[in-house]
């Protein structure tokens, strides 16, 4: 996305080049105007306003800059590559990988994670982000034995995310009993979560189990309406999708599966992310960086 609205940004001053020069005849002059007001007063202050009120509609927009300011100024990645050929120390490849991680540049984390865990295999931090590396690069079978894993140690970790992502890579591997079984463990213990509620639902009707679908999807806004402002903020992405997803299937009732092929494909779709959502990044994501700690409670969104 970052590199579309570079894109547009330069289409903008070659646009606003030509309507100065006079270069143009009077009907392409007038289109072309016509096009660029457009895009500068209309489209662009729209862009803005959603991503400042649901900036995890856009979640790979936060990753690509993260990205592309790693290429810019890698000196924390120097520094830590310097400490691993001095020190060879594991916290300092799992600090490097949480760097990669919180960019998205999961084939570029996941060895870091793994020569973590080959000098110490009780690393959690370690296994779970592997895990997360393994699922955004659709390794789902090694993603799921090493969440199991974590979560039979320790199942609230990373703030109840564990819980979540080990349900939404059962989702993935159509082991729908088991993420079933996750997902409404987790929403015991973090009730109205957002991003848990819109993904069980969509596994639910997914199985047939509308009225239970629509009672999670209306939660993600009841639960928003009364969260405070800077969570409504960083999880209103997941009350937009839940309104959308009701909007189109608030009428659906139970055993019915006239739209299982949409609501499939819609599963699929959703429950990859890790963030966000925030993924780490909402989807994401969730990563805990032991360079410049980020802890961050379970309502982020890969």
């Amino acid at each position: 996305m970052l590199r579309w609205i570079l894109v547009v940004a330069l289409t903008l001053v070659i646009a606003a080049l030509l309507l100065s020069s006079g270069w143009l005849p009077p009907m392409p002059r007038a289109i072309l105007r016509f096009v660029f007001q457009t895009t500068l007063f209309v489209i662009i202050p729209v862009f803005l306003v959603a991503f400042l009120m649901a900036p995890g509609m856009f979640p790979s927009l936060a990753n690509e800059a993260r990205a592309l300011w790693q290429r810019f100024s890698g000196r924390e990645v120097s520094d830590l590559r310097q400490k691993i050929d001095q020190l060879d120390k594991p916290h300092h490849m799992v600090q490097l990988g949480n760097i990669f991680l919180r960019a998205a540049r999961f084939s570029k984390a996941k060895p870091w994670y793994e020569k973590a865990l080959q000098r110490d295999s009780t690393l959690l931090e370690a296994r779970y982000k592997l895990a997360l590396c393994q699922y955004h690069l659709s390794e789902h079978t090694q993603a799921m034995e090493r969440l199991e894993q974590v979560h039979a140690e320790k199942a609230d970790y990373d703030y109840g995310m564990a819980y979540l992502r080990l349900a939404q890579v059962h989702a993935r591997l159509d082991n729908h009993d088991r993420a079933a079984e996750v997902f409404a463990e987790m929403l015991r213990f973090y009730p109205g979560h957002a991003e848990a509620s819109y993904s069980f639902g969509l596994l639910l009707s997914s199985l047939g189990q509308w009225s239970e679908a629509h009672h999670h999807m209306r939660n993600v806004n009841a639960t928003l309406r009364q969260s405070p402002p800077f969570q409504r903020r960083r999880n209103r992405h997941w009350a937009i999708k839940s309104w959308w997803w009701l909007l189109r299937f608030g009428n659906q009732k139970d055993g019915t599966s006239e739209h299982a092929t949409t609501v499939d494909s819609s599963v699929a779709q959703e429950l990859t992310t890790v963030q966000s959502e925030e993924t780490v990044s909402q989807s994401s994501s969730s990563t805990c960086a032991a360079v410049g700690e980020e802890k961050r409670d379970p309502s982020i969104s890969e």
